[in-house]
């Protein structure tokens, strides 16, 4: 199978597109056209390239997972999930586990399994929440590699703009996490070449892969296989209007 990662061209096209967009006076506008100012060129190209998907309709996914949030060199964006670390290691290490780290649905904590998570390094200190911040996220994914190791680390959480599991490195072209971990810490490139490469090869059952959807612009279904059943209707609608923020802007090609 090959990979846009690997692809010549697309890993040397400079980020930054050649005519860069006015960025609005705010809101969601402003965030996409910011996004395109920055690796519009690799996202258009790579778009084309996976048989015409629409600029707009990538941005508009990368804008919703990223939250518009920059890029910075060794500190990609990361969200680390308790549940997915419960499932890697700490379903054989229980105890530890759960002296440290909580999710819903375990240990009498309310909710889903991706709610309500909370991380602590001292058994004597209460839990403290942690998403929503990234100095706190990455405190947590350290001390995970102290407990496991990188790579049953680095599985249980996302990382870049688009918010892709680490978990999913075989999809992105990568022999394991680790290597995923390090090459989305070192350039925005692979964020947007690794975005592409998950949405050709994640199956969406009985009607094709995630780039059938984007191109179609099923927003319902492109959040169902790219986020999972959680908050479906939510993440469509944060979709649709940002793909019709960045059509606004004269990216619908």
């Amino acid at each position: 199978m090959s990979f846009f990662k690997d692809d010549s061209t697309l890993k040397t096209v400079k980020l930054e597109p050649n005519t860069p967009i006015p960025q609005p006076g705010g809101g969601v506008g402003a965030g996409v056209a910011k996004v395109y100012n920055r690796v519009g060129n690799p996202i258009g190209r790579t778009a084309k390239a996976a048989g015409g998907v629409e600029t707009a309709a990538a941005l508009a996914i990368w804008y919703v997972e990223s939250g518009g949030a920059e890029f910075a060199t060794g500190r990609a964006i990361l969200r680390f999930e308790n549940h997915r670390f419960f499932k890697n290691w700490g379903a054989g290490n229980a105890k530890t586990y759960d002296q440290h780290f909580q999710h819903g649905g375990r240990a009498g904590v309310a909710g889903k399994p991706w709610e309500n998570h909370k991380w602590r390094d001292d058994p004597a200190v209460p839990f403290e929440s942690f998403h929503g911040n990234q100095q706190k996220e990455y405190w947590a994914l350290v001390f995970a590699v102290a407990l496991a190791g990188q790579e049953a680390a680095y599985r249980a959480a996302s990382i870049g703009g688009p918010q892709i599991m680490m978990d999913e490195f075989a999809k992105l072209g990568y022999p394991n996490a680790v290597e995923m971990y390090a090459a989305f810490q070192a350039s925005e490139r692979w964020h947007v070449l690794g975005f592409f490469d998950f949405c050709a090869s994640k199956p969406a059952p009985g009607t094709g892969d995630l780039l059938t959807h984007m191109k179609n612009k099923d927003w319902r279904k492109v959040a169902l296989y790219y986020n999972g059943a959680g908050q479906v209707d939510e993440y469509a609608q944060r979709f649709e209007r940002a793909y019709s923020a960045a059509a606004g802007l004269g990216l619908k090609k």
